[in-house]
């Protein structure tokens, strides 16, 4: 089983009896998103303790899913259970912020000239513009 790769692998499928949700007061729409909720998650669970599993076994050897495994995934899929995820725009917001700390710090290192003065001025300018945006929003979120 450890020769296949786990886009290759078909996760289980979860099976209900539907009296059961139904008695506990699932409509029709409660009861579809429960079953479509609890199967995404067991997906899920399962990709991330194949992973676990091929991080911890050696080369060569069969794969092994332990219950150490599946228990470390399901705490990490549960710490991250509600932290929202960076927008993509305030991650290219904090790469320009190395960039103009860099171009300020060429800047300042050629202060002598007017061109290191401007680097360094307006480097320095955009980068602590930046870094306002990039705390605020993260204060927001």
């Amino acid at each position: 089983m450890g020769r296949f790769k786990i886009e290759r692998l078909v996760p289980p499928l979860i099976t209900f009896i539907d009296n059961d949700l139904d008695t506990a007061g699932f409509v029709d729409s409660g009861n579809t998103q429960f079953k479509s909720t609890v199967q995404d998650y067991s997906n899920r669970l399962f990709v991330r303790s194949v992973r676990y599993g091929d991080a911890q076994k050696g080369d060569g050897l069969p794969r092994e899913i332990t219950h150490d495994n599946v228990n470390a995934a399901s705490l990490a899929m549960a710490r991250s259970f509600g932290k929202p995820e960076k927008s993509a725009w305030l991650i290219v917001c904090q790469i320009f912020e190395y960039i103009f700390t860099g171009s300020a710090g060429i800047g300042a290192g050629n202060l002598s000239e007017t061109w290191g003065i401007v680097a360094f001025g307006l480097s320095l300018g955009l980068t602590v513009i930046l870094m306002v945006v990039r705390m605020v929003n993260s204060k927001n979120e």
